[in-house]
């Protein structure tokens, strides 16, 4: 199962300069987290722990960015999820990219509880 957020990174989640910052990152992942565990178990699970988190390039305000969450292993307790931040529009030359580009990935481990 997968899940695709688009969304324009704003002033307002700017951390450094004109960069969003990691915080900001992470609740993005929560948000497709949260929608997948709904849709997959039927309610919400808990973070137990990221195996990993590349930040490959920063994320700049004005860029446009896909988020996308896929399920990729599961089983009565636990739950895999890939993360990826893919930039679409360059914020400041207003242009979309033929190639997305990779800023951030991750695969967090969730707890889920049975029904």
């Amino acid at each position: 199962m997968k899940v695709t957020m688009r969304i324009k990174l704003k002033e307002k989640d700017i951390d450094h300069d004109q960069y969003i910052g990691t915080c900001r990152i992470i609740e993005i992942f929560d948000d497709i987290a949260e929608e997948l565990l709904i849709r997959n178990e039927g309610h919400k699970g808990v973070l137990k722990e990221y195996e990993e988190l590349e930040l490959i390039k920063p994320l700049v305000c004005g860029d446009h960015v896909d988020i996308v969450g896929q399920i990729i292993a599961f089983n009565d307790t636990i739950l895999k999820i890939k993360f990826e931040v893919l930039k679409v529009l360059d914020g400041e030359q207003e242009k979309y990219l033929l190639i997305p580009e990779l800023l951030c990935k991750a695969i967090g481990v969730f707890e889920v509880f049975p029904k």
